[in-house]
Protein backbone atom coordinates (compact mmCIF):
# COMPACT_ATOMS: atom_id res chain seq x y z
CA UNK A 1 0.00 0.00 0.00
CA UNK A 2 1.62 2.88 -1.27
CA UNK A 3 1.70 6.27 1.56
CA UNK A 4 0.01 9.25 -0.21
CA UNK A 5 2.68 12.11 -0.90
CA UNK A 6 2.29 14.52 1.59
CA UNK A 7 4.54 17.65 2.10
CA UNK A 8 7.64 18.02 4.76
CA UNK A 9 6.36 19.29 7.77
CA UNK A 10 7.87 21.22 10.58
CA UNK A 11 6.87 20.72 14.20
CA UNK A 12 2.52 20.81 14.02
CA UNK A 13 1.16 24.20 16.28
CA UNK A 14 -1.34 22.13 18.27
CA UNK A 15 -3.92 23.62 20.13
CA UNK A 16 -3.50 23.50 24.13
CA UNK A 17 -6.64 21.52 24.18
CA UNK A 18 -6.08 18.79 21.70
CA UNK A 19 -2.30 18.61 23.03
CA UNK A 20 -2.91 15.78 25.26
CA UNK A 21 -4.53 13.37 22.26
CA UNK A 22 -0.96 14.41 20.45
CA UNK A 23 1.21 13.35 23.33
CA UNK A 24 -0.85 10.29 22.99
CA UNK A 25 0.23 10.26 19.79
CA UNK A 26 3.41 10.40 20.25
CA UNK A 27 3.15 7.35 22.54
CA UNK A 28 1.32 6.01 20.07
CA UNK A 29 4.03 5.87 17.51
CA UNK A 30 6.32 5.21 20.16
CA UNK A 31 4.03 1.84 19.94
CA UNK A 32 5.18 1.28 16.75
CA UNK A 33 8.28 1.61 16.80
CA UNK A 34 8.32 -1.01 19.66
CA UNK A 35 6.35 -3.76 17.59
CA UNK A 36 8.59 -3.21 14.51
CA UNK A 37 12.15 -3.63 16.72
CA UNK A 38 10.29 -6.48 18.12
CA UNK A 39 9.61 -8.04 15.23
CA UNK A 40 13.01 -7.00 13.57
CA UNK A 41 14.84 -8.92 16.12
CA UNK A 42 13.01 -11.78 15.26
CA UNK A 43 11.48 -11.95 18.91
CA UNK A 44 8.59 -14.62 20.09
CA UNK A 45 5.16 -12.58 18.73
CA UNK A 46 3.72 -13.59 21.99
CA UNK A 47 6.04 -11.41 24.14
CA UNK A 48 4.83 -8.40 21.67
CA UNK A 49 1.09 -9.47 21.54
CA UNK A 50 0.94 -9.03 25.13
CA UNK A 51 2.43 -5.35 25.39
CA UNK A 52 -0.09 -4.36 22.67
CA UNK A 53 -3.12 -5.68 24.18
CA UNK A 54 -2.26 -4.57 27.16
CA UNK A 55 -1.06 -0.88 25.84
CA UNK A 56 -4.58 -1.36 23.75
CA UNK A 57 -6.86 -1.47 26.37
CA UNK A 58 -5.06 0.77 28.77
CA UNK A 59 -3.93 3.61 26.50
CA UNK A 60 -5.48 3.19 22.86
CA UNK A 61 -9.04 2.04 23.89
CA UNK A 62 -9.59 4.98 26.57
CA UNK A 63 -7.62 7.57 23.88
CA UNK A 64 -10.04 6.56 20.95
CA UNK A 65 -13.12 7.06 23.20
CA UNK A 66 -12.00 10.46 24.04
CA UNK A 67 -11.75 11.13 20.27
CA UNK A 68 -15.35 10.00 19.59
CA UNK A 69 -17.30 11.14 22.66
CA UNK A 70 -15.69 14.90 22.80
CA UNK A 71 -13.94 15.58 20.10
CA UNK A 72 -15.32 14.26 16.85
CA UNK A 73 -18.93 15.56 18.26
CA UNK A 74 -17.47 19.04 17.62
CA UNK A 75 -18.07 18.41 13.94
CA UNK A 76 -21.39 16.77 11.87
CA UNK A 77 -21.56 13.34 12.47
CA UNK A 78 -21.99 13.28 8.51
CA UNK A 79 -18.20 14.69 8.00
CA UNK A 80 -15.99 12.36 5.56
CA UNK A 81 -12.47 12.93 7.94
CA UNK A 82 -14.45 11.86 11.16
CA UNK A 83 -15.86 8.90 9.10
CA UNK A 84 -12.97 8.15 8.23
CA UNK A 85 -10.79 8.50 11.99
CA UNK A 86 -13.62 6.07 13.08
CA UNK A 87 -13.41 3.64 10.87
CA UNK A 88 -9.80 3.50 11.66
CA UNK A 89 -10.91 2.97 15.08
CA UNK A 90 -12.99 -0.08 14.43
CA UNK A 91 -10.16 -1.70 12.38
CA UNK A 92 -7.22 -1.18 14.75
CA UNK A 93 -9.74 -2.66 17.37
CA UNK A 94 -10.64 -5.62 15.15
CA UNK A 95 -7.01 -6.26 14.64
CA UNK A 96 -6.26 -6.50 18.73
CA UNK A 97 -8.63 -8.42 18.48
CA UNK A 98 -7.09 -10.84 16.07
CA UNK A 99 -3.73 -11.00 17.49
CA UNK A 100 -5.26 -11.46 20.94
CA UNK A 101 -6.54 -14.56 19.67
CA UNK A 102 -3.72 -15.42 17.79
CA UNK A 103 -0.83 -14.74 19.88
CA UNK A 104 1.49 -17.84 18.90
CA UNK A 105 1.40 -16.98 15.14
CA UNK A 106 0.80 -13.21 14.95
CA UNK A 107 3.68 -11.47 13.37
CA UNK A 108 1.86 -10.78 10.05
CA UNK A 109 -1.27 -9.08 12.34
CA UNK A 110 1.35 -7.31 14.78
CA UNK A 111 3.38 -5.73 11.43
CA UNK A 112 0.10 -4.72 10.03
CA UNK A 113 -1.23 -3.03 13.02
CA UNK A 114 1.83 -0.87 13.67
CA UNK A 115 1.18 0.03 9.72
CA UNK A 116 -2.32 1.24 10.44
CA UNK A 117 -1.64 2.81 13.82
CA UNK A 118 1.41 5.03 12.32
CA UNK A 119 -1.05 5.95 9.59
CA UNK A 120 -4.19 6.78 11.42
CA UNK A 121 -1.73 8.70 13.64
CA UNK A 122 -0.68 10.64 11.33
CA UNK A 123 -3.83 11.21 9.68
CA UNK A 124 -5.42 12.67 12.80
CA UNK A 125 -2.37 14.92 13.14
CA UNK A 126 -1.74 16.36 9.47
CA UNK A 127 -5.99 16.41 8.26
CA UNK A 128 -8.47 16.08 11.09
CA UNK A 129 -6.96 17.85 14.23
CA UNK A 130 -5.90 21.23 12.05
CA UNK A 131 -9.61 20.77 10.56
CA UNK A 132 -10.99 20.45 13.97
CA UNK A 133 -9.00 23.55 15.43
CA UNK A 134 -9.93 25.33 11.91
CA UNK A 135 -13.93 24.90 12.08
CA UNK A 136 -14.67 24.60 15.49
CA UNK A 137 -12.43 26.39 17.41
CA UNK A 138 -14.90 27.71 19.61
CA UNK A 139 -15.78 24.30 20.86
CA UNK A 140 -12.56 23.01 21.82
CA UNK A 141 -11.72 24.95 25.26
CA UNK A 142 -14.44 23.31 27.13
CA UNK A 143 -13.40 19.88 25.20
CA UNK A 144 -9.82 20.64 26.32
CA UNK A 145 -10.77 20.75 30.08
CA UNK A 146 -13.10 17.59 29.74
CA UNK A 147 -9.99 15.76 28.03
CA UNK A 148 -7.35 17.12 30.66
CA UNK A 149 -9.39 16.00 33.51
CA UNK A 150 -9.54 12.16 32.00
CA UNK A 151 -5.81 12.43 31.18
CA UNK A 152 -5.39 13.05 34.60
CA UNK A 153 -7.31 10.20 35.63
CA UNK A 154 -4.95 7.71 33.64
CA UNK A 155 -2.02 5.22 34.86
CA UNK A 156 0.97 4.87 33.09
CA UNK A 157 1.31 1.23 31.80
CA UNK A 158 3.97 -0.26 34.08
CA UNK A 159 5.46 -3.12 31.79
CA UNK A 160 8.42 -5.74 32.84
CA UNK A 161 9.57 -7.20 29.89
CA UNK A 162 11.45 -4.24 27.84
CA UNK A 163 11.48 -6.62 24.67
CA UNK A 164 12.28 -3.62 22.35
CA UNK A 165 15.79 -2.97 24.17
Amino acid sequence: MTQPHLPPQGPIKRSEALKPLSRDHHEGLLLCWKIRKGLKDDLDCRRIAAYVTTFFGQALQPHFTEEEQFVFTLLPEANEQVQTAVKQHQSLKDLVNDISAYRDHCKDLLAQFADQLDQHIRFEERVLFPGIEQIASEGLEDVGKVIAAHHEQLKPISWDDQFWM
